[in-house]
C-alpha cells in the first residue's frame, strides 16, 4: 500500500495558485480523474473557491515551502496581475496596476491580512513567510469585508494552526554560488485533551547577489529569524481560543541595486560625459577621491557607505469563536510592531553624494468582533465591527560632508570665477538666487562658477526630519446572501468606516562643520533648497473622515458545473500626511475613491477532471494617491486626477493523466490614467524642454504589464512501492512594463519569460530536492528611480538605478518528517 498511500497524500499537497492553480490538491484513482475542493476564506467564511464570486487566487502552504516562495516578491510570480518590487526606501505592492507607491506616510493600496489583521505599512511587506497554511490574493476593492483602505485589493495570509497528532519536520535548503542556506523546523501537536500548541522557527542567510568593487563586499548580505508559537484551546465543542506569539528580526547588509542606465551630459563643463565620467573627471581636477560608479546594470555596485537595515516585528493575536445556534461569534485582537534602522546610501551610486540614516518605530492594535450565519439558509449573513489604533514615528538624518560631490563641484566652480570676481567677498546665496534654477542651463562659464562655488555652503551640513503620526478607525459592516433559490443568489454588503488622523512633521538644516549641530545660515538654507529641494520647516495637522462602501452581487448557476457572477462595488482610501516631502507645502495628501464593475464564471469540466474560470473588470479611480521623485532626493505625493483599469483574468487546471496536472492562468490589463495634468516630468524632458510637471493622460502606470501568463506542469509518479519521483515545472511571461514613476523610457522592462523547476524523491518520512529559480537567468529591473542629483542643472547627466530581479540558482532540497 505504500505507493498507493504516497501517491494519494502526494497529490492531495500538489498546490499550485487557483488563479495558476497554486492551491490545487487532487484525488486519482485508476476508474476517474478529479480535483479536489479548494477550500478559502475570501468572504470570512469557508467555502470553496468555485462557489466565491471574487477574482481569487490561493497558494498552498506546503508549495511555497517546496518552490522557495520566501516573501512576496516570490509569490508575484506565480499569481496574475500582481507584483511586489522594493525600493530603496521602501516597498510596492501592486494588484491590477495600483499601487500605492513610497512614502512612509502611506498606508498601502493592497494591504496585507495575516490571520484576520490589517497590516497595512509598506515595511511589513518585507516580512519573510514562514509555516502557511495558505495565502489567498484577492483582486479588486477589498472594502466592506476587509476594508481599512484595501483599495486595490488584498493579501490574505493564513498560518498554519496545532495538529491533532503530534508531528514535526525539519527542512534545509542550499545553495552554493551565492552562499544561501536556510533550516525550517516545525513540531505540532496536542498538550493535553483540550489544548494544542505549534512551534515554528525558520532562519535563513544569503551572501548576495552583487559585488561591491568599492568595499569588496557580497550584497544584500541577509540575516533572518523568524519563531511562532501557536496555542490553541478548545474545552468544549461550541468554543475555540487561539493565541499566536510570533518575533522575526530581519537584517540586511547592502542593497540589491545599482545605476543602471543614463544619457550623457548636455553641460556646457560636462558635455558628452557619463554621471560616472563626471565623477571620474572631478576626482582628477580636485584631488578628492569622492569615489567611482560604472554606470552599467552588471551586479557590480560602487556605493561606498556600509549599508544596512534591522528590522524587527511582533505580532500577538488572540481569536476566539463562540458556536452558538443561530450564528457564530468571532472576535480577533491583535498587536503588531515594527522597528527599522537603517543607513542608506541616499544618491544611489557610487559617487558621494548623500548619504541618510533613518529610524522607524509604528505599533498598532485592533479589535474586530464578526457575527456569522451557519450558511445554507435563505439568507446567509455576516456583520460586525471593527477598531483599529495606530501611532507612526520616523526619522530620517541626512548628511553632506567636506569630501564628497558637492565639494569638489564647488572647488570647479572657484576655479571658474572671473578674477575681477574674486572668492573674496562674494555672495554664494545671491549668485545663487540670480543664477540658479532647477531646470535653468548654466548661463556662462562665470555664472556657471557661481552657481558651483555656491555649494561651498553645504559642506558639512546635515539635515534632520522627524515624522510623529496616529490614526483611530472606527467601522461597522455587513454582508447578506439572499439564496433566491438553488440556482440564484444575491448578495449586498456596506461597511461604514470613519477615520482620525493627526501628524507632524519638522525638518532643520544643521552646521557640522564645528562637530556639534548648529543650525545653518541663510546661505546654507538657501542653496540646500535649491540644490536638495528642502527648506526648515514645521507643520502639523489633523484630518477627520467618514466613508461609505457597498457591494452587490449576484450569482446564478447555470448548470450545475458553470456558474456566472457579477458585481459593482466601490472602495475608499483615507487621506493622510506626507512623511518625507522636503518643503512645508507638501504635506497634506487627499482620500481616493474606485468604483469596480466585473462579471465572471466558474466552470468544471469534463466530469470533475477540469476547471476554468474567467473574470472581466473594469475600474474607475479618482484622486489616485501617488509618490513621485522630485528631481532631487525626495518624492512627493500628490493625488493623480483619475485613472482607469480594466482587463480579463483567466485560470484553469486539468488532470491530463493520473500523474500530469497542467494548470495555466493568463492575465490581460489596460491601465491609463485618464486625467494626470501635474506629474513629475523625466529629468531629460526637464533639461530639454524646461518643463517641471507633464500631462501623463492617456498614459499607463508603471507596473503595470498588458500581458501576462503562466502554465505549470506537475508530474507524479511511484519509482518503487518506496519511492516515488515528483517533478514541477513553473513557467510566467511578462510583457514589457514601466518600473519608473515618470515613465522614463531609458529604463522601460523588455517582455521577460522565467522558468523554475524542481525534481524530488519522496519516500514516506523524507524528500530530497534540487530547485532551480530563474532559469532562464533574466536580469529584469524590478523598481528603478532618477539617481539623485545627476539630472539637476548642476550635471546635466540623468541616470538612473535600479532593483534587478535575482539570477539563476540551483539548490538542494531536503525534508524529514516525524
Amino acid at each position: 500500500m505504500m505507493k498507493i498511500d504516497l501517491l494519494h497524500k502526494n497529490l492531495l499537497s500538489v498546490s499550485i495558485a487557483a488563479s495558476l492553480g497554486l492551491t490545487t490538491p487532487v484525488v486519482a484513482t485508476a476508474d476517474d480523474l478529479l480535483l479536489e475542493e479548494i477550500v478559502v476564506t475570501a468572504q470570512k467564511r469557508q467555502q470553496s473557491l468555485q462557489d466565491v464570486p471574487i477574482s481569487v487566487s490561493a497558494v498552498d502552504g506546503e508549495k511555497m515551502s517546496e518552490a522557495g516562495i520566501n516573501n512576496l516578491q516570490d509569490l508575484s510570480a506565480y499569481v496574475p496581475n500582481f507584483q511586489q518590487a522594493n525600493s530603496p526606501l521602501g516597498q510596492v505592492i501592486s494588484i491590477r496596476g495600483i499601487s500605492s507607491g513610497i512614502n512612509q506616510g502611506f498606508e498601502q493600496s493592497v494591504v496585507q491580512y495575516v490571520d484576520d489583521i490589517a497590516m497595512g505599512r509598506g515595511p511589513m511587506a518585507r516580512m519573510p513567510f514562514m509555516d502557511l497554511e495558505r495565502v489567498e490574493v484577492l483582486r479588486g476593492p477589498q472594502n466592506v469585508l476587509f476594508g481599512k483602505n484595501s483599495i486595490g485589493g488584498a493579501i490574505s495570509i493564513t498560518t498554519a494552526k496545532p495538529t491533532e497528532d503530534f508531528e514535526g519536520s525539519v527542512q534545509v535548503e542550499h545553495e552554493h554560488k551565492y552562499g544561501t542556506n536556510e533550516i525550517q523546523a516545525m513540531v505540532s501537536g496536542p498538550l493535553s485533551e483540550t489544548v494544542g500548541a505549534r512551534l515554528a522557527i525558520r532562519a535563513h542567510q544569503e551572501d548576495g547577489y552583487f559585488d561591491n568593487t568599492s568595499n569588496g563586499d557580497d550584497e544584500q548580505q541577509k540575516d533572518e529569524l523568524t519563531g511562532r508559537l501557536t496555542l490553541d484551546w478548545t474545552p468544549n465543542d461550541t468554543f475555540n481560543a487561539s493565541l499566536k506569539l510570533e518575533h522575526s528580526s530581519f537584517d540586511f547588509e547592502g542593497r540589491g541595486e545599482e545605476v543602471i542606465a543614463g544619457y550623457d551630459s548636455v553641460s556646457p563643463l560636462f558635455a558628452g560625459m557619463s554621471y560616472g565620467e563626471i565623477g571620474e573627471y572631478l576626482t582628477a581636477a580636485t584631488g578628492q577621491d569622492i569615489g567611482y560608479e560604472d554606470g552599467t546594470q552588471n551586479r557590480k555596485r560602487q556605493t561606498n557607505n556600509n549599508e544596512y537595515s534591522d528590522n524587527e516585528t511582533n505580532q500577538v493575536i488572540l481569536t476566539m469563536n463562540w458556536d452558538l445556534d443561530a450564528f457564530t461569534i468571532t472576535s480577533v485582537t491583535g498587536y503588531v510592531d515594527y522597528e527599522l534602522d537603517e543607513d542608506t546610501d541616499l544618491d544611489l551610486s557610487g559617487l558621494e553624494s548623500i548619504r541618510a540614516a533613518q529610524q522607524e518605530k509604528f505599533d498598532q492594535i485592533s479589535q474586530e468582533i464578526r457575527f456569522t450565519s451557519p450558511g445554507g439558509e435563505t439568507v446567509d449573513w455576516i456583520a460586525g465591527a471593527y477598531y483599529q489604533s495606530w501611532d507612526l514615528e520616523y526619522s530620517q538624518q541626512n548628511v553632506i560632508d567636506d569630501e564628497n560631490l558637492t565639494s569638489a563641484l564647488s572647488d570647479i566652480g572657484l576655479g571658474l570665477l572671473m578674477p575681477s570676481a574674486g572668492a573674496t567677498g562674494f555672495n554664494p546665496a545671491a549668485s545663487l538666487l540670480t543664477n540658479y534654477g532647477v531646470a535653468d542651463p548654466f548661463l556662462a562659464a562665470t555664472a556657471s562658477g557661481r552657481q558651483l562655488y555656491s555649494l561651498k555652503e553645504i559642506n558639512n551640513t546635515s539635515n534632520i526630519r522627524d515624522y510623529n503620526g496616529s490614526s483611530d478607525t472606527y467601522s461597522v459592516f455587513g454582508q447578506a446572501t439572499w439564496n433566491v433559490n438553488e440556482e440564484v443568489r444575491l448578495t449586498l454588503g456596506a461597511r461604514y468606516t470613519l477615520e482620525e488622523k493627526d501628524a507632524e512633521r519638522s525638518l532643520v538644516i544643521y552646521d557640522t562643520s564645528g562637530g556639534g549641530l548648529t543650525p545653518a545660515g541663510l546661505e546654507a538654507q538657501l542653496v540646500m533648497a535649491g540644490v536638495f529641494g528642502i527648506e526648515n520647516h514645521a507643520v502639523e495637522d489633523d484630518r477627520r473622515e467618514e466613508s461609505v462602501t457597498g457591494t452587490v452581487i449576484a450569482e446564478w448557476d447555470a448548470t450545475e458545473e458553470l456558474m456566472l457572477y457579477a458585481s459593482i462595488s466601490n472602495g475608499f482610501k483615507a487621506g493622510g500626511f506626507d512623511a518625507r516631502a522636503g518643503r512645508a507645502a507638501d504635506f497634506e495628501y487627499e482620500d481616493e475613491t474606485v468604483i469596480n464593475y466585473e462579471i465572471g464564471t466558474k466552470a468544471e469540466l469534463l466530469g470533475g477532471r477540469a476547471q476554468l474560470n474567467a473574470a472581466i473588470f473594469y475600474t474607475d479611480y479618482k484622486d489616485l494617491q501617488v509618490s513621485q521623485f522630485d528631481g532631487t532626493v525626495g518624492f512627493v505625493v500628490g493625488n493623480a486626477a483619475a485613472a482607469r483599469s480594466q482587463g480579463i483574468e483567466l485560470d484553469g487546471r486539468i488532470m491530463l493523466t493520473e500523474e500530469l496536472l497542467l494548470i495555466g492562468s493568463m492575465a490581460y490589463l489596460d491601465y491609463e490614467f485618464k486625467e494626470y495634468e501635474g506629474a513629475a516630468c523625466p529629468p531629460k524632458v526637464t533639461l530639454d524642454t524646461g518643463a517641471v510637471t507633464c500631462d501623463l493622460s492617456g498614459e499607463p502606470n508603471s507596473f503595470a504589464p498588458e500581458l501576462t501568463a503562466a502554465i505549470t506542469l506537475d508530474y507524479l509518479t511511484p519509482l518503487s512501492d518506496a519511492f516515488n519521483l515528483h517533478m514541477t515545472l513553473d513557467t510566467s511571461y511578462r510583457s514589457e512594463q514601466f518600473v519608473e514613476a515618470t515613465l522614463e523610457p531609458l529604463v522601460e522592462q523588455d517582455s521577460q519569460v522565467n522558468v523554475n523547476a524542481r525534481i524530488a524523491l519522496e519516500a514516506d518520512n523524507w524528500m530530497v530536492a534540487l530547485v532551480g529559480k530563474n532559469l532562464t537567468d533574466n536580469d529584469d529591473i524590478g523598481y528603478a528611480s532618477a539617481t539623485p542629483v545627476s539630472g539637476s542643472s548642476l550635471l546635466q547627466a540623468p541616470t538612473y538605478s535600479g532593483y534587478q530581479v535575482n539570477p539563476r540558482t540551483v539548490s538542494i532540497q531536503a525534508k524529514y518528517n516525524f
